[in-house]
């Protein structure tokens, strides 16, 4: 439970096209709260990533999630996670990766 700060970067070797710009850094925080609700089988979680790629000028990518995970809901030992994720910034669909985007989404996740 609690708070979980990540980081990282990235290189793309051999790149196709060979003009593709390699570099990409990565950063976010999770949020899984102590406390739960309904009788302990709801948790609320939220959490943020960040993206930004040398070939994007980079512009950054922004990823908002938040919702619950049911606690009593289990799947190969990993708990279930209902979300809604709002994204803004460049597609992250391959060839349409330039066009700048927003979107609003629901999910159902598992949580490794």
């Amino acid at each position: 439970m609690g708070l979980r700060v990540y980081g990282g970067g990235g290189y793309l070797f051999d790149q196709e096209p060979e003009s593709l710009k390699p570099w990409t850094v990565q950063s976010g925080v999770e949020f899984r709260s102590p406390w739960t609700i309904a009788a302990g089988h709801v948790r609320p979680v939220a959490a943020v990533d960040l993206q930004t790629r040398e070939e994007n000028k980079w512009n950054v990518d922004v990823s908002v999630r938040g919702g619950i995970q049911l606690e009593n809901v289990r799947v190969l030992e990993r708990n279930l996670q209902l979300l809604v994720e709002y994204f803004h910034g460049n597609s992250p669909d391959g060839q349409f990766y330039k066009r700048r985007v927003d979107y609003l989404g629901l999910g159902a996740h598992f949580h490794f």
